[in-house]
This record gives C-alpha cells, structure tokens and sequence, in this order.
C-alpha cells in the first residue's frame, strides 16, 4: 500500500470509531423542563384582589404567577404596572411603571410595591410621589 492509501484508511477508522462511539456512547442527561402555562388576556380573582392583565405565565413546580403589562385592584385600589408576580404565599408585588387611584383621590407612582397578604398592607421601599388633587397636596417620600 502507498502512503496516501495509509492516511485514507487511518482518516476512515478514525471516523468510523467516532461515529460508533457517537451512537453507542452514553446518553446525554437532559435538564428538567419547568412546567409553564402561558395565559394571554388573563384574568386573576382572589379574595384579597384582582388582577387583569395581557399576559399571565404560571410557573407550576414554584407555585409562583407572573402578570405582564396589569392592572391589578387592591383594597379599593386601582394599581397599574408593567410587571406583576403573585408569590406562594399569595403576596402581590407590583414592579416597574407603577401608578395607582385610591378611593379617597390619590394618584401615586413609585417603581415598587408590595401586598403582604397576611398583614393586609400595601409596602412601597422605593421612592414614593402621592398627589391629591381634591387637596391640592404632592407628598413624597422612600416608604409609603
């Protein structure tokens, strides 16, 4: 045999013991898939508040909810915000582009905000501007 005749046959053992080593080699262990259920035009009922929003995604296995651009109504509030997760605990937390009517005339806007279901509160860590227009009073704060 001549030398090129040697490489080929070498090139074609070398491929083909990949190749069986390809087919026959253990097979490759595949993450968990997350269960998610994806909602669009949702609508959310609990006894504390109400939610509806463009998009709803469950996350089944964290037992944690997620709204896109909603409208949520708590306590007597109407709360509008780009983002908003319904924890396991059934806590709602508002995020990004928050703005909110209370019964009694105020308007605010803040880019957080929180209701802890168990303690019945509305919490707001991030800066905070409440105007009420009846009043004319603007108050401005980090908590609310």
């Amino acid at each position: 045999m001549t030398k090129k005749a040697w490489i080929y046959s070498g090139i074609g053992a070398v491929v083909l013991i990949a190749g069986y080593f390809n087919y026959f080699g253990e097979d490759k262990k595949l993450d968990t898939l997350k269960k998610v259920i994806e909602t669009s035009n949702a609508i959310y009922k609990s006894a504390d508040y109400f939610v509806e929003a463009k998009k709803q995604i469950d996350y089944v296995d964290d037992k944690e909810t997620k709204f896109e651009v909603a409208k949520a109504i708590v306590k007597g509030m109407a709360l509008s915000g780009d983002n908003v997760v319904i924890d396991k605990l059934r806590n709602l937390v508002l995020k990004n582009n928050i703005l909110g009517v209370s019964e009694n005339g105020w308007k605010f806007n803040t880019s957080e905000l929180r209701y802890n279901k168990a303690t019945d509160e509305i919490i707001s860590e991030a800066g905070v501007a409440a105007i009420n227009e009846k009043k004319v009073f603007i108050w401005r704060g980090k908590n609310f």
